[in-house]
């Protein structure tokens, strides 16, 4: 337990509890190369089946292999219809087309062996299962590689910096007193444990923590059986010891009936320099809506009181009011985080009773998807003045709490708050962005070498498909032309990051190649607009991806009304045309 969390001896939340979330990566979050089908089709992921039909028959139109008589084009257009066909039966039914919304293409070839998928359910109960089977096993997956949980705490003490010692005549060692302010280690605190599942139902665990502070020293060491009794109960017995005797434990939780409400209780016995004392807790936890929890915790032994808790949180914040009475101290405090763009967390908490107040705040910044820094400012009374700074790296912790004074002071406070900051700017700047450079840049170059062996069939691909469609192409063009409608007179797509390349598509390898993608982008035009939606134009019929690793841009000079526009949007970026924004002014 680090610094001043346990102001009251009364276990609050801990900042993992109290974020209340579980980092798993998206469920909708499949690769954005993968054959997506309403990129496909050109439709939004909300089309109707109307829409999807249509689009479904217009490519038929151009890819049925029965218009093409040439062999070796025949072969890409019966691809080109098979795909058009697979993603027309899949979008038109509500049960796959929710698996593929969830899981995209893999959850359709798995959709056999998935229990759930059962013609009595509807689309949002499979989404719902889906979700929660991955969720599950990706709760599995991170509990095997990552069973063993520990912290380390170091307690140091720097008071000295912004209240030196007023040294007198009497002292007896005034070189001593003269001294620098100096820096010290005043405790350290070592907490390790391992959970080894033996069986679907069963768990050995091991637990044990090592401190120091003021000189002296303490361990403890248990180990523990836990047993799954129920689908929302479980029960466990712990048993060890410390450096003065015997401990034991006995905890479990289970639901009361239906009512919606759990239960847990906590049965311990630790032995002390004072003798054996038994401790023993029993709540009841009750949610209130999706959004809310209202707990309830009666506590006896070294401290007796009952605390109620009520917590409320959403996607981006999290709110938590606690009030406690007991013997010999009581309490009330509120906490609240909200969550900022780029992985970034304010957090703020408010405590006061019999023995104190405290203000607390602070930021967390989650770098990495098992890596997070956190820094939290404690000023009250009795703590004084406290910086605590904390590593999470995994399920492991390195938990720094830093003493700037023992009184409230503006210079600590000040220095405390903006010292941080600087710090992480400074680390920020000279290592983590070069790191973050490098690791993007190796990926880059990763998925570049993993591409190239496909790029010349994707290449062949997007060729037969534009052949495919000049006959369509040609007849969009005259129609256009004669209502003086949408005629595009140029489209390329790649790593276009100026105003946009005048020549066509290279037709070399180059990792810079530019595709001249105007009949596709053309054949996508109806009566006079054009509609293409907020995916990547990668699976698009004649596209593919010249730039892998690259920011994409698709540029597009068009003719409407016998007036030239122009316009550049990024890959995944929505576009509708015409727009009288888009008109080049005369020269």
């Amino acid at each position: 337990m680090d610094g001043s969390s346990d102001l009251y001896g009364v276990t609050n939340p801990t900042e993992e509890e109290e974020d209340g979330e579980n980092e798993f990566p998206s469920i909708n979050s499949h690769d954005t190369n993968e054959n997506d089908l309403y990129t496909f089709l050109n439709v939004s992921r909300s089309a109707t089946m109307e829409e999807i039909t249509n689009q479904y028959r217009k490519l038929s139109r151009i890819y049925h292999p029965d218009k093409c008589r040439d062999p070796e084009k025949q072969v890409y257009a019966r691809q080109l219809f098979e795909r058009a066909k697979t993603a027309h039966e899949i979008l038109t039914d509500p049960h796959r087309r929710a698996i593929y919304d969830t899981l995209g293409m893999k959850g359709i070839k798995d959709e056999k062996e998935l229990a759930v998928v059962t013609r009595f359910r509807s689309p949002q109960e499979i989404r719902e299962d889906y979700e929660r089977l991955q969720r599950e096993k990706e709760e599995r997956r991170l509990e095997r590689l990552m069973n063993p949980k520990g912290s380390v705490t170091v307690n140091i003490n720097v008071s000295e910096l912004f209240s030196p010692y007023d040294a007198t005549e009497e002292d007896d060692d005034l070189m001593y007193y003269d001294a620098p302010p100096y820096l010290e280690l005043t405790g350290f605190h070592f907490a390790q444990s391992i959970e080894a599942p033996f069986t679907s139902r069963d768990t050995c665990t091991m637990s044990g923590n090592v401190s120091a502070e003021n000189g002296r020293g303490k361990g403890q060491i248990m180990c523990g059986l836990r047993r799954i009794i129920g689908q929302n109960s479980w029960g466990e017995f712990e048993v060890g010891g410390n450096t003065n005797g015997m401990d034991f434990g006995l905890k479990g939780s289970a639901p009361v009936f239906n009512t919606g409400v759990s239960s847990s209780f906590s049965i311990m016995g630790h032995s002390t320099e004072h003798g054996f004392r038994p401790f023993f807790s029993a709540g009841l936890h009750k949610p209130l809506d999706q959004m809310s929890t209202l707990n309830l915790l009666w506590r006896a032994g070294s401290m007796n009181g009952l605390q109620t808790t009520y917590m409320r949180g959403g996607q981006n914040y999290r709110f938590t009011a606690s009030l406690y009475l007991g013997i010999p101290h009581s309490f009330a405090s509120s906490s609240v985080y909200y969550k900022l763009e780029n992985n970034i967390k304010l957090r703020g908490a408010v405590k006061a009773g019999t023995f104190g107040a405290m203000v607390e705040y602070g930021v967390d910044k989650k770098y990495s998807q098992v890596t997070s820094l956190s820094a939290t400012m404690v000023v009250g009374v009795p703590v004084g003045v406290m910086l605590r700074l904390r590593l999470t790296r995994g399920n492991q912790s390195y938990i720094f709490p830093i003493q700037l004074s023992d009184q409230i002071l503006p210079p600590p406070i000040f220095y405390g708050t903006i010292a941080p900051v600087i710090l992480w700017t400074l680390v920020s700047k000279l290592f983590l962005e070069p790191y973050e450079e490098e690791k993007k840049r190796l990926e880059k170059e990763k998925q570049k070498a993993a591409y190239k062996e496909q790029v010349a069939e994707k290449r062949a691909e997007a060729s037969a498909a534009i052949a495919l469609m000049r006959e369509t192409y040609h007849k969009i063009v005259s129609d256009e032309r004669s209502r003086n409608g949408l005629v595009v007179m140029s489209a390329t797509y790649g790593a276009i990051y100026s105003s946009g390349p005048t020549t066509t598509a290279q037709t070399g390898s180059s990792d810079q190649e530019i595709l001249d993608v105007t009949i596709p982008v053309q054949c996508l035009v109806r009566d006079s607009r054009l509609d293409l939606h907020d995916s990547t134009k990668v699976n698009l019929p004649g596209f593919y991806d010249p730039a892998p690793g690259e920011e994409k841009s698709l540029l597009i000079r068009y003719l409407f009304q016998n007036r030239e526009h122009q316009v550049i949007v990024q890959d995944t970026e929505a576009i509708q045309l015409p727009k009288t924004t888009h008109q080049v002014a005369p020269i």
